[in-house]
């Protein structure tokens, strides 16, 4: 028998949600190892397999409730995700050991990638101004911009940017994106992409009338977006982030939406969450902010149970796994 244990707060949405295990996958356990498995023994934490690590937001297990247990997870194999994002459960011992890590990948990303396009068009059509003459009983036609034609800069162009890059194309937008590896799938490649190494950020920032980050958080990509890379963006220019706030110098892009050296931003993610009460983004009429929601779309429950049911059976048949994440690299 395979012993699964959820870990998660007991106000998990979804827990209940875990779908038809494979025959031979049983769950042992669901909460916190402080909380509701206190009275746990070392035998009993010695016989769990894999660790789901369940929940969003404050339901979600952090990275020390991991670190208190891991000791006794002597017989751990397989540790799994139902986040795309694993810099919450990167502790040293995970890191220096031989069990599988699988994250969420691609589960969200057409969600995202819409929320991306839909920052865009906020701008684009300036809705901002739209909502405030309806507000003043206000008609007054203006005019609006075209997103065909617009170049559409992707920092990061994983599966998040892929898809974002598929929809802009509908809207007939020029692509440039940035990645470590420069050659694409015959499946992503399009006449009206290019695609950049790293250290022709500057280059994509200066040439891009609007910038789509959808990063993972890793050492390598802390405040990759820093103020220099700020500084090249046009006037007219947008910056988007659907990945991880922490990918840009938040204190820089606030500075040039200040100063209106930019067009504007558009963020479903901040550099610490929930958004300080103080900063400064609240009140910028040039910033569009979400509560970290894009995410949230019909599949958020849905997608990430059916990769881990799939997952699931390919472990118990002895399978290789997919989503497997590089904990050395962060995704």
């Amino acid at each position: 028998m395979v012993n699964l244990f959820l870990l998660a707060g007991p106000d998990a949405p979804d827990v209940e949600e875990l779908m038809s295990l494979p025959e031979g996958m049983s769950i042992v356990g669901t909460g916190r190892p402080r909380d509701e498995c206190a009275g746990w023994t070392d035998q009993q934490w010695a016989q769990v397999n894999i660790v789901f690590r369940e929940g969003t937001g404050k339901a979600a297990a952090t990275k020390e409730e991991l670190q208190d247990v891991w000791p006794k997870l002597t017989g751990l194999k397989w540790l799994h995700s139902n986040l795309a994002g694993i810099e919450s459960l990167m502790i040293p011992e995970l890191l220096a050991s031989s069990v599988t890590v699988t994250n969420c990948k691609g589960a969200y990303n057409q969600s995202l990638a819409e929320w991306a396009i839909a920052a865009c068009c906020w701008f684009a059509k300036d809705l901002p101004r739209l909502l405030a003459q309806k507000a003043d009983h206000n008609w007054e036609p203006y005019y609006v911009e075209e997103l065909r034609g617009k170049t559409l800069g992707i920092v990061g162009f994983g599966g998040i940017g892929q898809e974002t890059a598929q929809i802009a194309r509908a809207f007939k937008m020029k692509i440039i994106a940035l990645r470590r590896q420069t050659q694409v799938s015959e499946e992503n490649s399009q006449p009206h992409l290019k695609v950049y190494a790293p250290e022709k950020l500057h280059v994509l920032m200066a040439e891009s009338d609007y910038i789509v980050a959808a990063m993972p958080f890793t050492p390598a990509t802390h405040k990759l977006i820093d103020a220099e890379a700020v500084r090249c963006m046009k006037k007219t220019g947008v910056l988007i982030n659907v990945g991880r706030g922490q990918t840009i110098d938040e204190s820089a892009l606030i500075q040039a939406l200040q100063e209106r050296r930019i067009r504007g931003a558009g963020l479903d993610v901040t550099y610490a969450e929930p958004l300080p009460q103080d900063s400064p983004l609240w009140e910028l009429d040039n910033v569009l902010l979400s509560p970290h929601s894009a995410v949230r779309g019909e599949a958020i429950f849905t997608a990430p149970k059916q990769q881990f049911d799939e997952l699931a059976k390919l472990f118990m048949q002895g399978k290789e796994l997919f989503n497997i994440v590089d904990v050395k690299a962060g995704y």
